[in-house]
């Protein structure tokens, strides 16, 4: 009698168990840290205050509210001051921490302050002081990010 030599369909669902098991494990490693996540978002947010300041020809603010852990950006449309434009009635985006799982920022801006994008692209703290430059710190467990920004809008993530 003729013996086949082969693998059986239980040592094939034994293995893809096994490999199942262990992407089950690895998958979550392979994905970005939620600090680097929301310090590129933080990063872009704070390019885009900058840019819609030099296109609407306004000031425009983003603001770090420490209550809901979100930078928010401002404008108000009718009174082109600074301290206006940070407490601007026109919400034009919001970035909340709340939305990634576990992470902590520690914001250089203080409640209810944030940096003032000028018309001409140069930045300013909300209460008219100039801005040499205002550091985030991001945390989520696995990672730290520290999100800077200086007055002439240069935004570096580390």
């Amino acid at each position: 009698m003729r013996r086949l030599h082969g693998v059986t369909v239980l040592e094939m669902l034994l293995v893809i168990a096994i490999l199942g098991i262990l992407m089950a494990f690895t998958a979550p490693l392979l994905q970005p840290p939620a600090a680097a996540l929301f310090a590129n978002d933080l990063r872009i947010a704070i390019q885009q205050a900058r840019h819609e300041a030099i296109r609407r020809n306004r000031p425009v603010a983003i603001v770090w509210t420490s209550a809901d852990q979100s930078f928010t950006t401002r404008i108000n449309e009718g009174n082109p001051t600074l301290g206006a434009a940070c407490a601007g009635a026109t919400l034009l985006n919001t970035r909340s921490a709340a939305t990634y799982p576990r992470l902590t920022v520690s914001s250089g801006f203080g409640n209810g302050q944030g940096i003032v994008w000028l018309p001409n692209g140069q930045g300013r703290r909300c209460d008219g002081t100039a801005l040499i430059a205002v550091s985030t710190q991001i945390g989520d467990g696995r990672t730290t990010r520290t999100v800077t920004t200086n007055m002439t809008g240069m935004v570096t993530i580390e």
